[in-house]
């Protein structure tokens, strides 16, 4: 089969051959029809501190047919999308991590992003049958793509509770940011007011949902959002993983408001915990999902209730892999980029 390998930091990915995957039992083998790029995948190409080994397949968020079965449960033919994660062999058996972990279990790979689980930049991708979500006939498969990305914000959102009626801030509007604004609309948020200094992208949250969309180039957050508003924000999620931002949610914040950090930072963050506990600010955290937020984005996108085909800005052939990726390095993408290995 043809996959894109990862050669090492610095180095482009390489369209080669690859041997298609052999099925372990209760595994199923995955025809790939779209998959997404990752902010995650260009960080671990770029960090060799995420330890990602040459010779490895990146790609977690995809969509596509099953093709081989070891799991009567899933037949040939079956429309799927993929929950990326693979447990340790103690638990694989059982489908999912025996402590309730999810994905932030230690023992919990990545595929994709690991170097013992080749992800699907690829034609064929293996994974356990527990992970294989059944898609509705009403979800295309180029939209079962995007439920990996939108299940990150929706445990974001699990994370902090109920959001009907709740003014929020978001802070980064990139595809993490984006996802987020959706499923707050969903949900019912009364104002949804996004930061971002792109133009596009915040054109694009408010295509998405956002009430407003205000530049913290040239506004301050704060004051920016009462403007908007005329409230403070009682929910801010910080999904742009910018160094110094979290002070900025802080301050913005209203009296007991909480504070969901969802973008990856890993640079030290200066803080000044006093303007935290003046307020009585909730800060919490928030990594991936479990596989009830597969199953609710899944929901929501069988009652249209999301605008899908909004969150994409273009899909491309698996031969235009190599060069996309280079140029998403040193470009804004606009919101979530997908490959066909099928073209």
């Amino acid at each position: 089969m043809r996959a894109a390998i990862f050669n090492g930091v610095g180095s482009p990915l390489e369209i080669a051959e690859r041997p298609t995957p052999l099925l372990r039992e209760g595994d199923v083998l995955v025809r790939v029809a779209f998959c997404g790029i990752c902010g995650s995948d260009l960080h671990a190409a770029a960090d060799a501190s995420m330890g990602l080994a040459a010779g490895a397949v990146m790609g977690h968020e995809f969509s596509g047919e099953i093709v081989e079965s070891a799991a009567p449960n899933h037949p040939v033919g079956e429309r799927i999308c993929g929950i990326p994660l693979q447990e340790c062999e103690d638990c694989r058996p059982l489908g999912a991590c025996r402590r309730g972990l999810g994905m932030v279990c230690p023992g919990n790979k990545v595929i994709g992003l690991s170097n013992s689980a080749d992800g699907a930049y690829a034609e064929f991708v293996r994974i356990g049958a527990s992970r294989a979500v059944p898609l509705p006939d009403n979800v295309s498969l180029e939209h079962g793509a995007l439920v990996e990305p939108l299940a990150v914000a929706s445990h974001a959102l699990a994370r902090i509770g109920a959001v009907s009626g709740v003014d929020i801030l978001i802070v980064g509007a990139g595809p993490i940011g984006l996802a987020v604004t959706m499923l707050a609309r969903a949900s019912g948020a009364r104002s949804l007011v996004v930061s971002e200094p792109h133009p596009g992208r915040r054109g694009r949250a408010l295509r998405l949902g956002a009430t407003a969309a205000i530049d913290p180039s040239s506004q301050e957050l704060r004051q920016a959002f009462r403007a908007a508003t005329g409230a403070s924000p009682s929910m801010v999620f910080e999904c742009s993983g910018v160094s110094g931002m979290l002070q900025h949610c802080i301050d913005a914040a209203a009296i007991r408001a909480s504070i969901v950090v969802v973008g990856v930072a890993s640079r030290p963050e200066p803080i000044i915990p006093a303007s935290a506990l003046f307020k009585e600010i909730t800060l919490s955290f928030a990594l991936g999902y479990d596989g009830a937020d597969f199953h609710h984005v899944i929901d929501l996108m069988r009652k249209g209730a999301l605008d899908l085909d909004g969150y994409i800005s273009r899909i491309v052939s698996f031969g235009e892999l190599p060069k996309t990726f280079a140029d998403m390095r040193h470009a804004n993408p606009g919101a979530k980029v997908l490959i066909d290995p099928r073209r």
